[in-house]
């Protein structure tokens, strides 16, 4: 009789044990993943940032290109009106739609980080619950077994 509730400890420690680590991995696949998630908000705030950045540095040299056209016709003696005028007009059209185009891509990618953060939280969840559930496994199989030796 001794050793078959040796047995039974024994069977009963390792389906503990069993069910313990899978808890346990699922816990740090979730924080790894939380981890990304966290990395990938960050770069969707850096996307932001250095958008805004290069928008800025593109105003800035679409202003001075602004200014150097008008100076050379001026300084040319070209009057400002008419063609002149048009070129100055769609130069300034044309850096306006590049900066929006730098807006537009930086926003793009920070909201894929933001994606790709929130797909991470949703599966460090779910690697939760995938430990909680293999921790049934262990203890369910050691009951099943145990109740099948007692009825035999």
């Amino acid at each position: 009789m001794c050793v078959p509730a040796v047995g039974l400890v024994l069977g009963a420690v390792g389906a503990v044990a069993s069910a313990a680590g899978s808890v346990i991995a699922g816990q740090q696949q979730a924080r790894a993943l939380e981890r990304q998630a966290d990395f990938e908000q960050e770069q969707a705030r850096l996307e932001r940032e250095k958008g805004e950045f290069d928008a800025t540095r593109e105003d800035e040299r679409a202003r001075r290109l602004l200014g150097l056209q008008r100076a050379s016709y001026l300084a040319a003696g070209v009057s400002l009106e008419g063609s002149p005028g048009e070129i100055i007009e769609e130069t300034a059209e044309d850096t306006q739609l590049d900066i929006e185009a730098i807006r537009f891509g930086a926003e793009r990618n920070a909201r894929n980080f933001e994606q790709r953060a929130e797909q991470s939280r949703a599966q460090a969840s779910q690697a939760r619950t995938a430990g909680y559930i293999g921790a049934i496994s262990p203890i369910v199989n050691f009951g099943t077994r145990a109740s099948l030796r007692r009825a035999f």
